[in-house]
């Protein structure tokens, strides 16, 4: 059974990791392939020479094909559960092997395969629990073979190919980049909206959530991550982070990690101050980088889509980091317009960590709090 690729983009990150465990360049794969006119999307590292897929994708990669399997945890065991010839139910929390902070290093998880137990290999990488495929291959029976010069990986099992991954250098690098941001979320409805608009063409955005709605609509926040946007951290109640103590900052950036990582199985590890109000006392109190923006379109005042879609319209640039908010219906209705629109006009719709790869690193990024 044959997947036709529609899309993919490799970014090169650097990965500092503590003396006790391996530091090493990791390419960072971002796919997605159509089947049947369904998209799945999938992150992976390549980590020496080792490729790594994010578990949590593996069932959603795998359904529909040969060798469709469904997902579960035991997470007082360790152990990621894949049953074979169950359909994917959605589920996608992460058992942490690591610091409960964004990190990269090694452990080991167990995968029992139809009720066989085997050690794998594991790595935590920005806060998600990532595995070898070589050693998925091998415990799942299918073979994982690379060829044109390690820029295709290709999964098949007994004779059938059913996953083919094309590898693209920085599909970004000499583009117009725009990344379009969203404070104060997710709301029902809105989000939702501008998720749609940006599936349509391929195109990505940072959502900067706040802790309160992200427990009220866990599920909008695994949306954010499965349509391949970043979700970064807005405090849990909107406080003016440059009044609190160290304590107090702490627990409002924390406690909204953490209700991130409940709802999608992934840890935030960038921040935008409430107000964009930010300081050296905030930045040392966190182990998250700051991010503000340049073009700020008062969406929140002026709740009129026709006013938002021009703004955005008339000072559209490259590099570009746009202030909006998903609570407001009128600007779901201004992206539905704007976002086909920027893309016809040749800008690529990006995430705040894209746009740093795009534009050679988070220093040269606008809004950026060094």
């Amino acid at each position: 059974m044959k997947k036709r690729l529609s899309g993919l983009i490799l970014f090169i990150i650097i990965c500092v990791a503590n003396v006790s465990v391996v530091s090493a360049a990791c390419a960072k794969l971002t796919a997605k392939t159509e089947a049947d006119g369904r998209e799945v999307s999938f992150t992976g590292f390549e980590v020496d020479g080792r490729k790594l897929i994010r578990v949590w994708d593996l069932a959603g990669i795998l359904k529909n094909t040969v060798c469709m399997c469904d997902l579960s945890w035991s997470v007082e065991d360790h152990q990621i559960i894949l049953t074979p010839m169950c359909n994917y139910s959605g589920k996608c929390f992460d058992i942490n092997t690591g610091a409960a902070v964004p990190s990269y290093s090694a452990g080991v998880l167990y995968l029992n395969y139809n009720g066989t137990v085997t050690e794998i290999p594991s790595y935590l990488i920005e806060g998600n629990n990532y595995v070898e495929m070589d050693a998925l291959g091998d415990i799942m029976g299918y073979e994982v073979r690379t060829g044109d010069n390690g820029n295709l990986i290709e999964l098949s099992a007994g004779g059938s190919v059913f996953k083919q991954v094309r590898i693209n250098r920085n599909t970004f690098e000499g583009s117009k980049c725009i990344a379009l941001t969203f404070d104060d979320g997710p709301m029902k409805g809105s989000t939702e909206r501008i998720l749609a608009a940006l599936d349509k063409v391929g195109g990505h955005a940072t959502f900067f959530v706040v802790g309160e709605m992200v427990d009220e609509y866990p599920y909008l926040v695994r949306s954010i991550v499965e349509q391949g946007s970043q979700i970064g951290n807005h405090t849990y109640s909107h406080e003016y982070l440059s009044g609190l103590s160290d304590e107090g900052i702490q627990s409002q950036v924390n406690r909204t990690s953490n209700s991130v990582y409940a709802a999608a199985g992934v840890y935030p590890y960038i921040g935008r101050p409430p107000y964009g109000a930010i300081n050296q006392v905030v930045k040392a109190a966190t182990n998250i980088d700051w991010y503000t923006w340049n073009v700020d379109t008062l969406d929140w005042k002026y709740r009129d889509s026709e006013y938002v879609y021009n703004y955005v319209m008339e000072n559209a640039k490259d590099g570009d980091v746009i202030l909006m908010h998903d609570l407001h219906p009128t600007t779901a209705t201004a992206m539905e317009r704007a976002i086909p629109d920027l893309a016809a006009k040749g800008f690529k719709l990006v995430t705040i960590d894209e746009l740093a790869d795009a534009k050679g690193g988070k220093e040269k990024i606008n809004g950026y709090y060094k």
